[in-house]
């Protein structure tokens, strides 16, 4: 007999019923487990309805949470009910918890005034947890009902602050392309004034845009007095850069705290305090959320509050649905083309050996118009990734699912462009070495004299040893691209030598 029938039959014969609820309730994280209770309740649930009357407070509260498990509307009034009746504060979120799966539109109101209520009774330190899980548990109820709708973002030509957050040492690049005389330079990005954010989605170098909260620069104090204090100030920003003024869902980031307890801790009671300070007009929701409420910590102490906002969504980058571990991050390749411009012609031939899902191509290709385009990766998930992801950008790319030292090609191309591979897990030094070496002698087979070729890595030692070794590449720029990983881009020229080992 499966384990978990065996807890069932225990509960069902009256033995030892709190731990066998536990133990049920713990088996029943396993789908399959799910629905063969189901099917063997076959909608009778009368046992675990019972036990909501059980004396022992524990048992309601797994008899709740094992029902929950069914996602039945049947069970609804059942839940609602007894937690309308629960007089033990830690088991009322427990019913909460166990309707989410279920459609229980018609008690939303009873729950926002019941939230309204715990807003306003002073929390005793002795129940004061209950209680914020109770009001926890009813925020996420309401987020998903009509109470917390879909809002419309209509703040495109209003004057709004931004911030836009870029590689630290390539700031310059994203700057050029701002018309805005006054911009603000910072450690990783730029920060000024626009009235016209749609002309922003139109910069690709950036990687993420976030909104400053007007009329605050820095926050200090514990997670609940932050809280206190952003709540009303979100809200209502939110609420000028939206058609709808009902209920934000959001979710809280920190940056800047390393241990992983304490970011928990300070986020969820951060996330308590502006729920219940903005009266309910921010619903702490992690799992669907409209808002990232981004707190960034720094060395004084003091945090900057920054909103990421998905109901104003970017869609550069909307090709890359398909991504592995490996690949390189859309923004990231679209600067590598920047930097790169001088180097990229028009109408260009271009080859990437080790293509992965194809970013640096579709990015190539979006700077500046090539064709055709030729991917090869020897990983066939990469390549079908790849594929998938050039349909969504409409760019016919040739990809072949191929160990690139054994492409051969009917005429050379322009330019070769790729993110390379790395050591580690999959290949150790020797082999990188081995295989930069083999992409070098390959070089002349594959390129026209005087082709370009724009390669990023952090082997730098790898590099620099295989362009001592292979003098018919040329290096004529070297950028460093990320501090912390020692990341190089390195555009190299091809020139045939007589005697040359290439080709």
């Amino acid at each position: 007999m499966e384990e978990w029938k065996a807890y069932y039959e225990k509960i069902r014969q009256g033995e030892e019923v709190r731990q066998n609820l536990i133990a049920l309730k713990n088996s029943l994280k396993e789908g399959r487990n799910v629905r063969g209770l189901a099917y063997l309740l076959g909608g009778d649930f009368s046992l675990f309805t019972g036990l909501l009357k059980a004396e022992d407070p524990k048992i309601r509260k797994n008899a709740a949470l094992i029902l929950g498990t069914m996602e039945s509307d049947d069970l609804v009034p059942v839940l609602v009910k007894a937690y309308q009746e629960e007089e033990t504060l830690f088991v009322r979120s427990a019913y909460l918890k166990a309707l989410e799966g279920c459609s229980y539109e018609e008690y939303v109101p009873y729950f926002a005034e019941r939230l309204k209520e715990l807003d306003a009774c002073p929390q005793e330190e002795e129940n004061g947890k209950h209680a914020r899980d109770e009001a926890a548990a009813l925020s996420s109820l309401l987020a998903v009902s009509e109470v917390c709708g879909t809002h419309t973002f209509e703040g495109y030509d209003m004057q709004v602050e931004v911030i836009l957050l870029t590689d630290r040492g390539h700031r310059e690049v994203t700057r050029a392309k701002i018309k805005q005389e006054k911009v603000t330079m910072l450690a990783g990005g730029i920060r000024f004034f626009t009235s016209d954010l749609k002309e922003l989605w139109k910069i690709r170098t950036f990687r993420e845009m976030l909104f400053p909260i007007p009329r605050v620069s820095k926050v200090s104090g514990t997670p609940s007095e932050i809280g206190e204090e952003l709540a009303c100030k979100i809200a209502d920003y939110l609420e000028t850069l939206h058609k709808e003024k009902g209920a934000f869902r959001f979710r809280t980031e920190m940056k800047g705290i390393k241990d992983a307890q304490e970011k928990a801790d300070f986020a969820r009671q951060f996330s308590e305090a502006c729920s219940r300070q903005s009266g309910r007009r921010l619903l702490n929701n992690p799992s669907d959320y409209e808002v990232e409420i981004r707190l960034v910590s720094g060395h004084d102490g003091q945090f900057v509050p920054l909103l990421k906002l998905s109901t104003f969504p970017d869609k550069r980058f909307d090709y890359r649905k398909e991504a592995v571990g490996t690949s390189i991050a859309p923004a990231r390749a679209a600067l590598i083309m920047e930097l790169s411009a001088p180097w990229l012609k028009e109408g260009a031939q271009v080859l990437d050996p080790f293509c992965g899902v194809g970013t640096m191509l579709v990015e190539r290709a979006k700077f500046k118009q090539a064709y055709p385009l030729y991917g090869i990766d020897i990983y066939g998930e990469a390549i079908e990734k790849g594929r998938e992801n050039a349909k969504r950008a409409e760019l016919p790319i040739h990809f072949i699912n191929r160990n690139c030292l054994e492409f051969r090609h009917s005429y050379l191309f322009d330019e070769i462009i790729s993110d390379l591979p790395l050591v580690g897990k999959t290949r150790n030094r020797d082999e990188i070495r081995r295989l930069y070496e083999g992409l070098f002698e390959r070089i002349g087979r594959w390129l026209k004299e005087g082709g370009i070729l724009v390669l990023y890595t952090s082997e730098e030692t790898v590099m620099d040893a295989c362009l001592r070794k292979y003098p018919s590449v040329k290096l004529l720029q070297k950028f460093l691209i990320q501090e912390k990983t020692k990341s190089q881009l390195y555009i190299l020229q091809y020139e045939k030598q007589k005697g040359s080992s290439l080709g």
